[in-house]
């Protein structure tokens, strides 16, 4: 299996006491300021899920296509141009084996050695961990309705050029962040994440898929009111700057927002500080039935 996944990937960044607003049940969250009649939509993907998920939605397409603009993390035309992805490629052989203890490396030289691509030796450990969760969340977790490896925010972008919906990015470069971007807790906890599922992945192990099967079933927790335990620094910069943004946008347009769905946890998630803003934004059925009152 792992032999069909070679070269560079290029990543649509993502992406870790409950009350009941912090487990709505949906994906699809309302955003209204009072005294505008503007009326937008966020919701929050799962990149590497089947954009076959995304059409099963009825309500959320109907709110894609009654939108005036759509905002993605990264729209492909603008994927185009920026940081060239060779940036990306930063690290070594060497450099690894200094970061990995003897049973750390054996696993490592397994899976290349499976996938028959050494260039997983050249990523950094944050951006392995994504090649590597794309990897294990599209060939091994979410395969039932699977025919491509295209993206769900890709998809979504291109239901929306169908309509004539104009779609905006709301990053820059990805490549530029990702390349940039130094942990605050260093290498550690992303050279785990990727041994982790290099070995699941060798094992054909799904005990890792929970975090795609709670996506479909919309098991969320979404943490309203807690800071994120695990260094997410890279989220919150992106959510700040995403919000400038929006909270122009929505005043104008009726918006509808397609992004990660990490970006909308905790208290400095995009549905959080929305509200601090002075925004309603409230939870709706991604399907055709209204959702019960908390």
């Amino acid at each position: 299996m792992l032999k069909r996944i070679t070269g560079l990937v290029v990543i649509c960044l993502f992406t870790l006491p409950m009350v009941a607003q912090d487990k709505p049940g949906t994906l699809l969250w309302k955003v209204t300021f009072p005294g505008n009649h503007q009326e937008s939509y966020v919701f929050g993907t799962f990149h590497e899920v089947s954009p076959a998920f995304f059409d099963s939605l009825g309500n959320v397409l109907d709110k894609l296509r009654q939108s005036d603009v759509l905002y993605v993390e990264r729209t492909q035309s603008d994927a185009t141009t920026g940081t060239d992805a060779a940036a990306l490629l930063t690290r070594n052989k060497a450099g690894w084996h200094s970061l990995l203890d003897t049973g750390e490396q054996r696993i490592f030289e397994a899976f290349v050695t499976k996938a028959e691509d050494t260039s997983y030796y050249r990523y950094s450990p944050l951006v392995l961990t994504l090649v590597l969760f794309r990897m294990y969340s599209q060939q091994f977790c979410d395969t039932t309705e699977r025919v491509s490896n295209e993206l769900m925010d890709t998809h979504i972008e291109q239901l929306a050029i169908l309509q004539k919906i104009k779609s905006l990015s709301l990053d820059d470069d990805q490549v530029k962040i990702l390349a940039g971007n130094k942990p605050s807790s260093g290498d550690k906890t992303y050279v785990a994440a990727s041994i982790h599922l290099m070995d699941l992945m060798l094992k054909e192990d799904l005990s890792g898929c929970n975090e795609v099967a709670d996506y479909k079933n919309m098991q969320l927790d979404y943490a309203f009111s807690q800071s994120p335990k695990t260094d997410t620094s890279i989220l919150l910069e992106r959510n700040n700057k995403w919000i400038a943004i929006l909270r122009q946008a929505f005043l104008k347009k009726n918006c509808f927002v397609a992004v990660g769905f990490r970006h909308l946890f905790y208290k400095d998630g995009i549905i959080s500080q929305l509200k601090q803003l002075g925004f309603n934004v409230t939870p709706v059925n991604v399907y055709k039935e209204r959702l019960p009152a908390n």
